[in-house]
């Protein structure tokens, strides 16, 4: 089976419930808990993944780590995955979930990549064109590659709009080759 799927599937599964149960927001920030747990530290990352422990143990780790800090439907989810053997998915849910979530709240993310720092104004400026074209709320996120040489790439979804100077100098090389090539 496909693991998107999978995740896609139980992400569906979790937000539903959470819109049944009035706890959307609280799960989300459950979810971003969870997501810096796995970005941050290798050891959790092994312990999602490893076949070795069994169900119980982790779920009892769950239960101990997690009590107190994490919503009684995140925990009774950790342990269906558990049971289920799904817990190594977890990365794949929290996004699918996470974008569950933005779609909810009408909400989009962009990506705005640059050489530098963007300052406020920028930001600002970028967001309010987009949520005027895209009539949505976005969550604009500056993201700095020094490879772009100049300019800037923007991405939104699965599009991206790349301005940037590194691609410019591509297409002019391009069409100097094409040129020679043609005489």
């Amino acid at each position: 089976m496909n693991y998107g799927k999978i995740g896609i599937r139980y992400a569906k599964a979790l937000f539903l419930t959470a819109v049944e149960e009035n706890v959307v927001e609280q799960i989300n920030n459950d979810m971003l808990i969870l997501q810096q747990l796995i970005t941050e530290n290798k050891d959790f990352v092994f312990f999602l993944h490893t076949p070795i422990l069994k169900p119980s143990e982790k779920k009892n780790f769950f239960k101990s780590v997690f009590n107190n800090q994490l919503q009684p439907l995140t925990l009774r989810f950790l342990d269906l995955l558990t049971t289920h053997r799904r817990e190594n998915r977890l990365g794949d849910i929290i996004r699918n979930y996470h974008l569950l979530y933005l779609q909810h709240n009408n909400t989009v993310s962009a990506k705005l990549i640059t050489t530098l720092k963007a300052n406020e104004t920028m930001i600002a400026t970028v967001t309010e064109k987009l949520q005027a074209m895209l009539n949505k709320k976005v969550l604009l996120e500056n993201k700095i590659d020094e490879s772009i040489v100049g300019g800037f790439v923007l991405q939104l979804d699965d599009k991206e709009f790349d301005a940037s100077v590194k691609t410019q100098l591509q297409k002019v090389k391009i069409n100097l080759i094409n040129t020679s090539m043609i005489k």
